[in-house]
């Protein structure tokens, strides 16, 4: 789609996103999506990619050194997913998943919020359908929104099938019937002072039978509910919160046998002591004060696993803004920091979950920020794999489009920061060069924009075939390491002003008057640095004025078409194309924005934009009420 009239001078900070750092380059590599369980049956984990506000998530599987999208991904999930578990929900011995999400609907004089779960059911070789009489619907009053913090798949009434736990305002429970269908049971266990941040679920009691423990938001509410073997639990439990007279304020749990006695100890992250404490629950519900904090610092989440094999659980903790400690239990209540921790990581990073990510049998690492997911991969201080990501969006691994300029990280690429400073980019720079060979077998070096010690950016020839493509680069120091990505004529992302994939987009509200004259402005503050831009609020001018965002990506010049929704209200999309100054840019024009909207000022709306119905990155625009 290529004639459209409103035309604006490429504007000059737009090279310092391109080559902005972003997330982090742990042991294994960062990613742009939720790991789970392996569904294709490699050996190794593949992903969850949520498109908030876009109503779908993609599903990545792992590919040789990369990822490919699924069959049919992305999936309608409703409004997009919010959490997700993976299990044997209809006992085919396949792994599926369960994806949490949320719609708000109008119920009378109130609201209501229906939300449920999606169950996409696998065959064990990476092919997903949806599950009859999926999603499965969970209704509450509008406050308890289910924004899951937790998708739990456990056998709650003792029936041999998967039930379903998950956590808001209120813990729900859906009772699987083995076939891929659940029923709901109401809810009894509401949190009275904001929604539940952490859930566990153990048999702390020691009866045989699942119970729940919670603590809220705030660290204020904390509750074990002690399940009764069908599925419903009785009763709660306020478990003790202080030592010395002082509260602890539990913020996140889980429920570990720390002293090989066959017995769940309850683990909480106190933030107002900066250490984790472990409850014991006795039979009665007896809860004695923890004696001591049995790991410190301890500044936020968590991760529990056999790390280091010898049979006993260690602990992985957030233990500052910017660091995650390792600490080896000796099975008696114990631990020990691993040699070499605490490992230096990015901030930002709010969520530590343990798995085998790289399919050698032993566990590693996955922690999330406000960028993605980070591996650190067991016992391995760095790995020879380029991982590459779309430039603006940082939000799919799997699919690349000819002519996008991609972000890709790997371990010493160059001693230092070597940016281009011609047009087109140099196929070598700073001694580095990458090799780029597509499913026909033809290789092409890739143009290269920017290279730097753990990161680089380099460009999709535009030649190459639709398919499977291997990776291979040359560091500076003349190392080889290698990666693949799936080529395919879209991969659309729309560059942020703050480089992060979201927020602000990097472009102009252009107004048009009645007359034909035009004026325009940025849509954030351009005076400050990348990472603390603000919006600047866009104005609907006059009954007369036509008003049009001119927004900066890549990846999606190849498109057939597009479509563009604001604060969930469609807008036209006036045109889009390649950017012919500089390399891999592309720019889509949308308007003129609905004059409906003006009721909508002061706070950001959603822009969702799709190109042949593939969704890029969210981002977030705000207009004001002045004319």
């Amino acid at each position: 789609m290529r004639p459209y009239v409103i035309c604006v001078a490429i504007l000059p900070w737009l090279s310092g996103i391109l080559h902005a750092q972003q997330g982090t380059f742990g042991f294994g590599g960062s990613f742009p999506g939720i790991p789970v369980d392996d569904l294709n049956g490699d050996g190794k984990r593949d992903l969850v990619v949520p498109h908030v506000d876009a109503n779908s998530v993609s599903v990545l599987l792992s590919h040789g050194p990369g990822f490919k999208e699924a069959p049919g991904s992305p999936f309608a999930t409703g409004s997009g997913g919010s959490d997700v578990a993976t299990g044997d929900f209809n006992n085919d011995e396949h792994l599926d998943l369960a994806i949490t999400s949320r719609v708000t609907l109008s119920a009378g004089s109130g609201f209501k919020v229906l939300g449920g779960v999606f169950l996409l059911l696998g065959d064990g070789q990476g092919n997903l359908t949806a599950s009859p009489g999926s999603p499965f619907p969970v209704e509450s009053p509008y406050g308890s929104l289910l924004n899951s913090v937790a998708t739990i798949p456990v056998d709650l009434n003792g029936d041999g099938n998967l039930d379903l736990v998950l956590a808001s305002n209120s813990i729900w429970v859906l009772l699987g019937d083995g076939r891929g269908g659940f029923t709901k049971i109401s809810s009894s266990m509401t949190s009275l002072s904001g929604p539940w941040m952490s859930i566990t679920v153990a048999d702390f009691n020691s009866d045989g039978k699942p119970d729940v423990a919670a603590v809220n938001d705030n660290g204020i509410y904390n509750s074990v509910f002690f399940g009764d073997g069908t599925g419903g639990f009785s009763g709660t439990f306020q478990f003790l919160t202080n030592v010395g007279g002082f509260s602890l304020r539990p913020r996140y749990l889980a429920a570990v046998d720390l002293d090989s006695d066959g017995k769940a100890e309850l683990l909480g992250t106190s933030l107002a002591f900066k250490s984790i404490f472990a409850w014991k629950i006795g039979a009665a519900g007896s809860l004695p004060s923890p004696p001591g904090p049995v790991f410190s610092p301890a500044a936020g989440n968590f991760g529990t696993g056999d790390f280091n094999g010898d049979g006993h659980p260690d602990l992985a903790v957030l233990s500052s803004e910017s660091s995650i400690s390792v600490a080896f239990g000796d099975g008696r209540g114990k631990f020990t920091e691993a040699p070499g921790s605490p490992f230096q990581i990015g901030k930002n990073t709010n969520f530590i979950r343990a798995g085998d990510f790289n399919g050698d049998g032993k566990l590693d690492l996955i922690a999330s920020s406000s960028y993605g997911f980070t591996a650190w991969l067991n016992g391995t201080e760095s790995v020879d794999q380029l991982w590459s990501k779309n430039s603006a969006s940082f939000l799919s691994s799997a699919i690349f489009a000819p002519g996008m300029i991609v972000y890709a990280e790997a371990p010493r690429i160059a001693p230092e920061l070597v940016v281009a400073t011609t047009n087109p980019w140099p196929t070598t720079l700073g001694g580095v060069r990458l090799e780029i060979t597509d499913s026909l077998g033809t290789t092409q070096l890739a143009p290269i924009y920017y290279v730097s010690a753990d990161a680089m950016s380099y460009l999709i020839p535009a030649a190459l075939s639709a398919g499977h493509a291997t990776l291979k680069l040359i560091t500076a120091d003349g190392r080889t390491i290698t990666g693949g990505l799936d080529i395919d004529r879209v991969s659309p992302g729309i560059y942020t002003a703050n480089a992060n994939g979201a927020d602000a987009p990097a472009g102009l509200w252009i107004r048009v008057a009645a007359g034909g004259a035009q004026s325009s402005g940025f849509l954030f503050d351009e005076t400050k640095a990348v990472g603390s831009r603000t919006a600047i609020p866009v104005s609907l001018g006059g009954p007369e004025d036509q008003v049009f965002l001119s927004l900066y990506g890549t990846g999606f010049r190849g498109a057939s078409g597009a479509t563009a929704t604001m604060g969930g209200f469609p807008v036209p999309v006036f045109g889009f194309d390649a950017v012919s100054l500089y390399p891999g840019e592309d720019v889509i024009n949308v308007g003129p924005l609905p004059k409906s909207l003006s009721s909508f000022t002061g706070y950001p709306l959603r822009l969702v934009i799709r190109f042949d119905n593939k969704p890029a990155n969210t981002v977030a625009v705000t207009l004001s009420a002045a004319p």
